[in-house]
């Protein structure tokens, strides 16, 4: 009795609350670290480059803010990539923020920092199907994939290398049939009338087919093949990639949707940004015969304009500006007719973003028509 009565004293001073005791610092939750809230991003810096390319680029970011900078290998196309840049004290996010916004391009949250994923804009273009007779052909070939993922492991891992068509079962044959005959109707639409291609065939009892998975994550995608002796062979790409996009996914990584960092276009719009201090101050700009990037630069120097751009090689054009005590937004507008079919919008960090017309995410909406501008006589 003793022992049960000490007992229950213990647990209703326990229930009581008049513990003393603090908690634990690990008790408390953890916020987690995001694109827009992590302290290492908030370090200041400076750039006045004409041209830097990508790869020198985040060596200088992972110098300033001692954070891991990676990239996807699709991602690794723009390491050699040049752009402009022109900033005085702004945040190693801001910067980040404006350069992965000029092509739309993301940032994925990894263990010791970032890493750089292509624009989705991008990846749509190469993986969204582009027709509904696409999509349903994207249908059967990840039907395709499914009912090999029920085969035994061995039979799976034979159809990596080749395995006889005439293995599988009757349901993944009628599949890959099916695909393949699709397949030839198309090419032969392009062909005189009588053509037939020699892969055509309701026997295929000879025939290897190949199954292939890609290495783009985010998604599942395949490339599956049929070859025939004597009569050659085909090969087709299939993804699920539009429906991973519609539940959510991130194309070109497999974390959470929360890790990876989507700048939106024209974060704040033009008639917006024109209200803005910085687009309302008043300048005075006069050069004869200057490219866009030149203009920019001057106006960097004289109003501390923060601007990321494309690289001079892609505004080869020239002109005469003659601007005076307006406001600097009616003078970017003036620059996108004096420079036709590029285009500019402002980051909420008042860094300017001009495009030029070959930019990937160039909106054609926004182009101007040409004019043409005859300077003042000297």
């Amino acid at each position: 009795m003793l022992g049960t009565t000490i007992l229950y004293a213990f647990l209703l001073f326990q229930q009581s609350g008049l513990s003393t005791a603090s908690p634990k610092p690990h008790d408390s939750p953890t916020k987690m670290v995001t694109f827009d809230n992590d302290s290492r991003l908030k370090v200041t810096t400076s750039l006045q480059k004409s041209e830097v390319r990508h790869d020198v680029l985040w060596g200088h970011i992972m110098r300033q803010a001692k954070v891991t900078i990676e990239r996807e290998e699709a991602a690794r196309e723009f390491d050699n990539s040049p752009l402009t840049m022109c900033c005085n004290n702004v945040s190693i996010h801001d910067l980040m923020d404006a350069v992965a916004a000029r092509i739309l391009a993301r940032w994925e949250k990894i263990p010791k920092g970032y890493r750089f994923l292509v624009s989705s804009n991008e990846l749509d273009t190469v993986y969204k199907p582009k027709s509904p007779k696409q999509r349903d052909f994207f249908r059967q070939g990840m039907e395709f994939v499914g009912r090999m993922k029920n085969l035994p492991d061995d039979q799976q891992r034979s159809l990596e290398t080749g395995a006889p068509y005439s293995s599988l079962p009757p349901a993944m044959q009628t599949l890959g049939r099916n695909m393949l005959h699709s397949l030839i109707q198309d090419m032969l639409e392009n062909e005189p009338p009588g053509s037939k291609a020699e892969l055509d065939s309701d026997d295929y009892s000879s025939a290897i087919m190949r199954v292939q998975q890609g290495t783009v994550q985010g998604f599942d995608s395949y490339v599956i093949g049929l070859s025939k002796p004597g009569a050659g062979g085909a090969s087709w790409s299939v993804n699920n990639y539009e429906q991973k996009m519609a539940a959510g996914g991130q194309a070109g990584t497999s974390a959470d949707k929360s890790k990876v960092y989507v700048p939106k276009k024209y974060e704040v719009t033009h008639d917006n940004a024109l209200k803005t201090p910085l687009l309302k101050q008043l300048v005075s700009l006069r050069m004869r015969r200057v490219s866009l990037p030149q203009a920019l630069r001057k106006l960097n120097e004289k109003y501390s304009l923060n601007f990321v751009s494309d690289p001079p090689t892609e505004f080869p054009q020239t002109a005469t500006i003659e601007f005076t005590n307006r406001p600097l937004g009616e003078l970017l507008d003036r620059l996108t007719e004096l420079y036709p079919h590029t285009e500019w919008e402002l980051r909420k960090s008042n860094i300017l973003l001009y495009r030029c017309a070959k930019s990937s995410v160039h909106d054609p909406s926004t182009e101007q028509d040409e004019i043409l501008y005859v300077p003042p006589s000297p």
